[in-house]
């Protein structure tokens, strides 16, 4: 009836000036905001109230390990929540990197979230593809080495179209060990992975042997 449609209204009035109020406030230690915490919950009713309000967020703010919300949202396997940032104007910086070096795509890469990693891969401007964690792992490097092949295929084709001459494609050995400690490489492949120098191109070749 009239009236409870009337007290829904009032309660949606009264959460979302709540959720407003509080779009400003960092935490002392952690130094999450309110959209942060919404990115690693998945909560997109609380995204879209704080990404529709006259005064927004900022969508790449920082916490204390330099986790953006895009980047926790991808830690966590949020899609949902990917999608409706990427699609905020002004869009977020996909290449922001955390403490320990690591970008939204690479913990897509690394998660397998292969819905993820297409979204960012589709994103305009486009995810750098090159930048290596601080233990020197890229995005396909982190892929190849929790065996997600499609997503490997995926960051090889986006590669490949930067740069043509790579045109092998990634395929992840399935009858290795699931139990082996090196995530699929052997031990001179896992030794390789262990140098910064290691490039994804190498990181090709070795696929399949």
């Amino acid at each position: 009836n009239s009236y409870d449609a009337a007290l829904v209204d009032q309660l949606k009035n009264v959460s979302n000036k709540l959720v407003l109020d509080s779009a400003d406030r960092v935490h002392p230690i952690s130094g999450y905001t309110t959209l942060h915490l919404a990115a690693t919950c998945g909560d997109v009713f609380t995204l879209d109230i704080l990404l529709s309000g006259e005064e927004l967020p900022n969508i790449n703010a920082l916490t204390e390990d330099n986790n953006s919300p895009l980047i926790l949202a991808a830690l966590n396997g949020h899609l949902t929540t990917i999608l409706v940032l990427l699609k905020n104007d002004p869009k977020p910086d996909l290449n922001l990197v955390n403490k320990n070096g690591w970008t939204a795509l690479m913990a897509a890469a690394e998660n397998g979230s292969i819905e993820i990693v297409a979204a960012l891969l589709s994103a305009n401007p486009k995810p750098k593809l090159n930048i290596e964690t601080i233990d020197g792992y890229t995005a396909l490097m982190l892929a190849y080495m929790n065996r997600h092949e499609e997503i490997c295929n995926m960051l090889h084709a986006a590669i490949n179209a930067e740069t043509p001459d790579l045109d092998s494609e990634c395929e992840v050995d399935s009858d290795l060990d699931n139990t082996d400690n090196n995530h699929g490489c052997s031990d001179t492949e896992e030794s390789e992975f262990e140098q910064r120098g290691l490039s994804d191109e190498r990181v090709m070749q070795n696929v399949g042997e």
